[in-house]
């Protein structure tokens, strides 16, 4: 399983932004099909006039001409592989609250105390939304491979795109967030009773068939040059077609939505979480493919979700 992770948007609050969505994606693939998918975003930059050579931004889109892009979004929905966002809204006047839940909620490394500045507040954003998203995207790739390439599920590669500090603070977290350390929200995978998940309890189970081994799953967990990895520039592609759609920039928003739809799925309760943080004490919910840690607390009010929730694929 090859798993590629990228970003589109500041993490930041600004006044004059009417929609401030900022999005952190992940783009899951079996790694049998991975000439098939740099064929895929070769198509997209002949369509578009741009260079084999060069490194293709989501910016390079015409959104007036969304036509090459709904094709390669239409093409990786073909070849079978798995887009899994994790969002972020940041209006002006939620700064203060998300700077709270940020001071109570953990520090940032190399000895920081806490989020006591606006540029340390953008990366406990950005940060804590790529950590998200590595759970969302382990446990939709286990959902979603084990209908229809098991086999991949033994071995994990991750390919984040690099960004400095925000590494430094992915590499402390990420492993407890995964194995339920995380203050916020402390993950309970449950046992599936309609898919089958021998593949990966087999190769990353603990002994006692109770639970799974985080380091094995992160074994090959590594930040690279999203230049020279083509993995990520498929991801950048799909997280800056949805913050575009978010922002309402595509000449039909909808119609872009519902084809970034057909690459996600409905990760229903067969793999539930227990919220255990600020506000969701004991709260049980399933981990949508639009995940959104402060969506009890901010209201996005946007069509968009709505369409991609309804959309999205269900597979139990």
């Amino acid at each position: 399983m090859h798993i590629y992770i990228d970003e589109s948007g500041s993490f930041t609050f600004d006044v004059k932004e009417k929609l401030p969505w900022s999005v952190v994606g992940a783009y899951a693939v079996d790694e049998a099909r991975l000439n098939d998918v740099e064929d895929a975003l070769n198509a997209l930059k002949l369509k578009v006039n741009a260079p084999e050579e060069t490194e293709l931004k989501s910016q390079d889109i015409d959104t007036k001409r969304p036509g090459p892009y709904l094709e390669f979004v239409r093409d990786l929905a073909d070849i079978g592989g798995l887009f899994v966002p994790s969002i972020v809204f940041c209006p002006i006047d939620s700064k203060q609250f998300y700077m709270d839940v940020a001071e109570r909620d953990r520090t940032l490394p190399h000895g920081d105390a806490g989020i006591t500045s606006e540029k340390r507040l953008q990366l406990y954003l950005q940060a804590n939304v790529l950590c998200e998203l590595v759970n969302a995207a382990l446990w939709g790739s286990v959902g979603y491979f084990s209908k229809f390439s098991a086999s991949t599920l033994s071995e994990f590669h991750w390919f984040v795109d690099e960004k400095a500090k925000v590494d430094d603070f992915v590499n402390l977290y990420v492993r407890g967030y995964l194995s339920g350390e995380g203050t916020n929200f402390n993950y309970a995978p449950v046992r599936s009773t309609h898919l089958s998940l021998d593949v990966f309890y087999g190769f990353h189970g603990r002994a006692d068939r109770a639970g799974f081994s985080v380091d094995k799953v992160l074994r090959k967990f590594r930040f690279v040059d999203s230049k020279t990895t083509v993995g990520v520039q498929i991801v950048d592609q799909l997280t800056g077609g949805l913050r575009r759609c978010l922002k309402q920039h595509w000449e039909d928003n909808e119609l872009v939505a519902k084809a970034l739809a057909a690459l996600m799925i409905q990760q229903e309760p067969w793999l539930r979480i227990t919220g255990q943080g600020h506000g969701v004490e004991g709260v049980r919910k399933s981990l949508l493919p639009i995940t959104h840690k402060f969506e009890r607390s901010v209201s996005t009010g946007s069509s968009v979700l709505d369409l991609l929730r309804i959309h999205a694929k269900r597979i139990a």
